[in-house]
């Protein structure tokens, strides 16, 4: 039976490197907002003292804005957390797709490291790559990252397919599981492209959302919370399947 800790995340025994880095990139993701709320408590205690040293900063521009909010009663929404939700919350949504797409990227990289004849094809490379390489190991390991490279730009449908006839083994559990993660890229997509702000594209994709053209994607501090739990496990699952599989490279849960 797995472990898990309080907050419902499985505990690894062990893991590649690639496991540690996503779940070091959103254990951060998590404390950066552990502090934020903390600093928050702290920004509310200390009212005046912070308001002046804003009105110092800007001291020496006309009008200064935070005088200004400050005599139109404005000031108060600076301290209050909910504040900058959809900024943290779309900042950190992005993040953790991000960090979920590079995940496969190096786990692929791991996995060619012990078996490179995953990648072979009938393809041809020109003479002029070819005698960029010193060794047959340099132009191997280059080849590889080309062929990677490739497969990650045609989008994340091509690197499930290639998981499952390659690989060998099926990234989602389930179809809905499926269909939330590629919902995930999608809004992804549209919080890198366009502010998260919805679009008539967008919605077309996501014809279950119940946002309106015009309107931004607003994950919660919650919901947030909940994505980086829910990453967690699924890439557990995957990255215990692929030690096992391959015999990667796996180092300790200190």
């Amino acid at each position: 039976m797995e472990k898990v800790n309080k907050f419902g995340v499985i505990i690894s025994e062990k893991g590649t490197i690639s496991f540690f880095k996503i779940i070091e990139e959103i254990e951060r993701s998590e404390l950066f907002l552990i502090m934020y709320v903390f600093g928050n408590e702290y920004l509310n205690n200390n009212k005046n003292t912070v308001t002046k040293g804003l009105e110092k900063m800007y001291e020496g521009q006309n009008p200064n804005p935070i005088t200004e909010m400050k005599d139109s009663g404005k000031i108060n929404k600076l301290f209050e957390i909910k504040t900058f939700e959809i900024f943290y919350g779309q900042m950190c949504f992005a993040r953790t797709i991000d960090n979920v797409l590079t995940y496969f990227k190096e786990i692929l990289s791991e996995i060619v490291l012990k078996k490179p004849q995953i990648l072979k094809s009938k393809e041809t490379e020109r003479l002029d790559f070819i005698l960029n390489f010193s060794t047959i190991e340099e132009m191997q390991v280059a080849i590889a990252e080309k062929k990677i490279e490739a497969l990650f730009y045609a989008g994340f449908d091509k690197i499930e397919t290639f998981f499952r006839e390659r690989i060998g083994i099926n990234i989602f559990e389930t179809e809905e599981q499926k269909i939330d993660f590629n919902n995930a890229i999608l809004s992804r997509n549209l919080i890198v492209h366009n502010r998260g702000i919805v679009t008539k594209e967008y919605l077309k994709k996501m014809p279950k959302s119940e946002l309106t053209i015009g309107e931004k994607i607003h994950s919660s501090y919650e919901n947030i919370s909940t994505l980086n739990i829910s990453i967690c496990n699924f890439i557990a699952r995957i990255d215990k399947i692929l030690i096992e599989k391959f015999d990667l490279n796996s180092h300790i849960n200190k």
